[in-house]
C-alpha cells in the first residue's frame, strides 16, 4: 500500500507528534534530491534525522493516528501485548522522562468489568512502595485511553533469556503486567505482578 504525502502528513499532523509548521520546516530543510515524493520517503527522512521511532513511522503509514500522544505522553515503541492490553514505552513530554505505559485494549475496552478491574490493579499498585518493586507514576483516560504508567526497566525477560542461555550472575528483577501484588523475597529482584511466569519477568540492563 503506497500512502500519499499529503495522506501522511494529515496522520502525522493528527496523532500530535509533529505540527503542520514542523512537517514544513522539516521537508524545507531537505536539499532537492532529498526532498519526499510520497508518505514512505517522508516517513524514512523523519526517521533517519530522529524526529520519529520505527514505531511510530509504521503505526502512521498505517493510518494508526490514536494512542500516539495522550495524557502528556508521547508513546515510543511496543513492549508486549496480552489478553487485556499492550505495553508501550513512552516518554513524558516536559519530564523527558522514558516510562512503561500499560493500555486496555481490544475487546477489554467494551467490558465495564475489565475496565473497573483495570483500575483496582492500578490502585494496588500506588499503594506499594518499595525498592523491588517497580514504581507506578500515573493513571487516567482520556479520549477513550485508559492507561496506567509506570517504571521502565530496561533488559530481556527472564523467558527469552532462558531459551537464549544467557548468564545473568545476580539479576535485579521487575515485572511488565500491572499487578503489583506480591515482592520476591530475595534482595536483588523487583515485582510488580501475581502472574509470576518468565515471560512477565525483565532482567534490568543496569544491574547486571
Amino acid at each position: 500500500m503506497t500512502v500519499i504525502l499529503e495522506q501522511f502528513v494529515q496522520y502525522l499532523t493528527a496523532s500530535g507528534l509533529m505540527s503542520a509548521s514542523e512537517v514544513s520546516s522539516f521537508q524545507d530543510s531537505l536539499p532537492p534530491e532529498r526532498k519526499p515524493k510520497d508518505g514512505e520517503s517522508l516517513a524514512r527522512e523523519l526517521f533517519k534525522a530522529g524526529k520519529l521511532t520505527k514505531y511510530q513511522a509504521q503505526s502512521l503509514y498505517q493510518g494508526k493516528t490514536k494512542g500516539l500522544v495522550f495524557g502528556g505522553y508521547r508513546v515510543l515503541d511496543k513492549l508486549g501485548q496480552g489478553g487485556m492490553g499492550v505495553v508501550l514505552k513512552a516518554e513524558h513530554l516536559r519530564m523527558k522522562r522514558v516510562v512503561a505505559v500499560k493500555m486496555i485494549a481490544g475487546a477489554a475496552l467494551k467490558s465495564p468489568d475489565a475496565v473497573k478491574r483495570f483500575y483496582r490493579e492500578v490502585e494496588a499498585a500506588a499503594k506499594l512502595n518499595h525498592t523491588n518493586i517497580v514504581q507506578a507514576h500515573d493513571a487516567d483516560e482520556q479520549d477513550g485511553i485508559h492507561y496506567f504508567v509506570m517504571e521502565y526497566v530496561e533488559g530481556k525477560d527472564l523467558g527469552t533469556s532462558s531459551r537464549n542461555r544467557d548468564r545473568y550472575p545476580s539479576p535485579r528483577l521487575s515485572i511488565t503486567s500491572c499487578k503489583p501484588l506480591v515482592v520476591f523475597n530475595m534482595p536483588t529482584s523487583k515485582a510488580s505482578s501475581t502472574r509470576i511466569k518468565p515471560a512477565n519477568l525483565l532482567l534490568d540492563k543496569r544491574e547486571q
